[in-house]
């Protein structure tokens, strides 16, 4: 089922490796047609099924793709794991990723925490929204977004579709372990990049993430950065409608973990007095 949508060459008859792959089975749930995986993922890419995942991942690609949302090859684990603490960069839609596994003979199992904890994804759990006057917004942290289209189209039930919520572990380590609760280096950084909001006599109220990034700074996953949207829409015209953000917000997965940190040296207490504040610019790509 391999497919190349294109390939990079060097010189020769001999292909670079592509720096991404996208996961697409047919026997899996939530498959979209691969001319509009061709629409919203941007750049070179090649299209693995389940059978495949496991070699490809270990040939070296940068980025791993997936609009299965929820489900994964359960026997293939050992390869992901792999794969992310290498410092691989991972884009899921659809779902909540890790949490459906799927065996080899097509059974899927129960919905389950146990891969989402080993990945500091932390609890999760379906959101009852109320989809008919959400629409969606670009965060503060993503004025990348600020022109483009979001739209949020209803389904034939008048819903917009299923979101997930989460509480990623940012600090994979405690200080002092033997206390709970205890403080430690911030691994993650997290950035949100779209809400889904609806207004209330109170203001804008922020009922969901559909997209976010997790910036791998430290620790296990160190160097990759990891783009999760947990919201399954009501059709394949979900993402069409939102082509030009999806592209964006996955261009800017590919990127990689990198870290631009801005911080004061010395208070200042006299009138006048220049403050001075170091920038740091760190790629914590491996």
């Amino acid at each position: 089922m391999s497919q190349n949508v294109s390939r990079m060459h060097t010189g020769g008859d001999q292909p670079t490796p592509l720096p991404s792959i996208v996961f697409h089975d047919p026997a899996y749930a939530h498959l979209y047609t691969e001319a509009t995986l061709a629409r919203l993922i941007p750049g070179e890419f090649e299209v693995v099924c389940a059978a495949e995942l496991p070699a490809k991942l270990a040939e070296g690609c940068r980025t791993l793709i997936s609009f299965h949302g929820s489900y994964f090859p359960k026997e293939s684990w050992g390869a992901l794991l792999r794969f992310l603490e290498a410092g691989g960069n991972l884009v899921v839609f659809g779902g909540m990723p890790f949490t459906r596994p799927v065996r080899s003979d097509g059974t899927i199992e129960p919905e389950q925490q146990a891969y989402t904890d080993q990945l500091y994804l932390g609890p999760f759990f379906q959101l009852d929204l109320a989809t008919a006057d959400l629409q969606f917004v670009a965060a503060e942290s993503a004025a990348f977004l600020a022109d483009c289209r979001l739209s949020l189209p209803q389904g034939a039930a008048g819903k917009g579709g299923i979101f997930w919520s989460c509480y990623p572990k940012l600090c994979q380590v405690s200080d002092h372990p033997e206390d709970m609760g205890s403080a430690g280096p911030l691994d993650t950084l997290l950035t949100p990049l779209l809400f889904a909001c609806s207004e209330s006599p109170h203001g804008t109220l922020r009922a969901a993430t559909p997209a976010f990034l997790l910036d791998q700074q430290h620790g296990r996953f160190q160097g990759g950065r990891w783009l999760i949207s947990a919201w399954q829409p009501a059709s394949e015209e979900g993402w069409c409608v939102n082509e030009e953000a999806i592209r964006r917000i996955i261009s800017l997965a590919i990127e990689g973990c990198t870290l631009l940190d801005v911080r004061p040296t010395l208070a200042c207490y006299r009138p006048h007095e220049a403050p001075s504040s170091p920038l740091r610019h760190c790629d914590r790509r491996r």
